[in-house]
């Protein structure tokens, strides 16, 4: 199985990362059998505030048993909650690959997450900045401060995007009765992509799907944060996780085009010439830069469908 380890291990290559509760035990016992890119153990909005000492156990538990295949983020509680150290303290350790903080507002959140597992990282004897994070912008204020909190961390690899809880903040409704996404939340998602970009972060990662049962929802909605720049998508239940890495996943179509296009490019480029035609479109060299792109996006994939992970063992192929 391709369903961790390898490029997954880097921040820039996780399609789709799977929450699990961290209070479930029957869940996170089910890890190793499932197939996907990242795991999120969360700490969060999916535990009562009376089980957080129960899950924090439960997902050190995982961390500790954890082999070099699985990929383990942990999503901590707000950074003002009360429960910031408690959390750190028993989660960073080897088995950990990353921290998802939540509602981040401004560079000071991740600023104190930064400075607190610097500590905890001597302390455990993991070399310095091992352990990555990925600050969620689910507020108004955090998308005001956007760009200092881009730039704020040496070891933040990725912007995470909180529909849930921006909408709530915003007073408007996270879709409209037909599907389409409120125009707000499209130009939120847009900002976080452009300040992403402009950082020197990797592609940021959409949040949830809320629904279940609905795939071909969901697969519309991953393929719209795709073409908005999003490199990945966050996922409630293991049959989603398919569905979302296939629609990130270059499809055939387009690495046949990149590669008609790149061959063509090249050859002309070698004759004296900086364009051609190809199936009737004008390939120069933004055009040939975004085919490479695609070959290499393409070939960080593995071969085998089943290997995208997924639940459902039924599920068509990408």
């Amino acid at each position: 199985m391709y369903r961790t380890g390898g490029a997954y291990h880097m921040s820039s290559f996780l399609p789709a990362m799977l929450y699990v509760p961290g209070d479930d035990e029957h869940k996170l016992g089910k890890i190793p059998q499932i197939a996907a890119p990242a795991f999120i153990l969360d700490l969060e909005d999916a535990v009562a505030l009376s089980s957080k000492a129960k899950a924090r156990q439960l997902v050190r538990g995982v961390l500790e048993r954890a082999g070099e295949n699985l990929v383990l983020w942990v999503r901590i509680n707000r950074v003002d909650s009360g429960f910031l150290l408690d959390d750190l303290e028993a989660i960073v350790g080897p088995g950990l690959d990353g921290i998802v903080i939540p509602k981040v507002e401004s560079s000071h959140d991740t600023s104190i997450v930064d400075s607190i597992l610097g500590v905890l990282e001597r302390r455990s004897g993991l070399a310095a900045e091992t352990i990555r994070t990925s600050a969620t912008i689910e507020t108004a204020r955090g998308l005001a401060n956007l760009r200092d909190v881009a730039r704020s961390s040496p070891r933040l690899g990725f912007l995470s995007f909180g529909p849930g809880d921006l909408s709530l903040d915003l007073h408007l409704d996270w879709t409209a009765e037909s599907g389409i996404e409120n125009p707000t939340m499209t130009a939120a998602k847009t900002q976080v992509v452009i300040e992403s970009r402009s950082a020197g972060l990797a592609q940021p990662h959409d949040g949830v799907f809320p629904h279940l049962g609905k795939a071909e929802q969901l697969r519309a909605e991953a393929l719209f944060a795709r073409s908005l720049g999003f490199g990945g998508k966050h996922a409630i239940h293991p049959d989603q996780v398919k569905i979302i890495c296939c629609a990130f996943r270059p499809s055939q179509s387009e690495v046949a085009e990149a590669q008609a296009q790149l061959a063509a490019f090249e050859a002309s480029e070698q004759a004296g010439e900086a364009r051609v035609r190809v199936a009737g479109k004008f390939v120069d060299y933004p055009v040939a830069e975004r085919a490479r792109r695609v070959l290499a996006a393409a070939a960080q994939w593995p071969d085998d469908d089943e290997d995208l992970g997924g639940g459902d063992q039924h599920a068509r192929p990408c």
